[in-house]
């Protein structure tokens, strides 16, 4: 980030938008874990909720895992090309309910960090 004083200040990201990953955001803007759900320690002799926080601390930390990879992987170009739009037929089945499905729609060029 810079900064200017004066009528025409303001904070300016110092890089291009194809430079910072959703991950370097994501770091500065919040420290720990994308996730937060809260282990119980109500019975701690209890043998279910002893495993049933033990599954819950591994299968967190591998969404952890997945999302920071994600992350890593996504600039914010990434996110400026991606348009969601309402897909006309419905392409997908949930109980035998078809629910419309959004899909991405890529428009190169729809945002550019050059910008003045």
């Amino acid at each position: 980030m810079t900064s200017a004083v004066g009528r025409s200040g303001g904070w300016r990201i110092a890089k291009g938008a194809d430079e910072i990953t959703v991950e370097q955001i994501h770091d500065a803007l919040q420290t720990g874990s994308a996730f937060s759900i809260a282990l119980s320690s109500d019975h701690s002799t209890c043998p279910v909720e002893g495993a049933v926080n033990t599954f819950l601390d591994q299968a967190m930390a591998d969404a952890e895992r997945a999302l920071r990879t994600r992350f890593a992987s996504t600039t914010i170009q990434d996110l400026a090309n991606i348009r969601l739009v309402w897909n006309a037929a419905p392409t997908q089945s949930v109980s035998g309910t078809a629910l419309p499905m959004l899909r991405p729609l890529h428009a190169p060029g729809a945002w550019s960090s050059k910008r003045g």
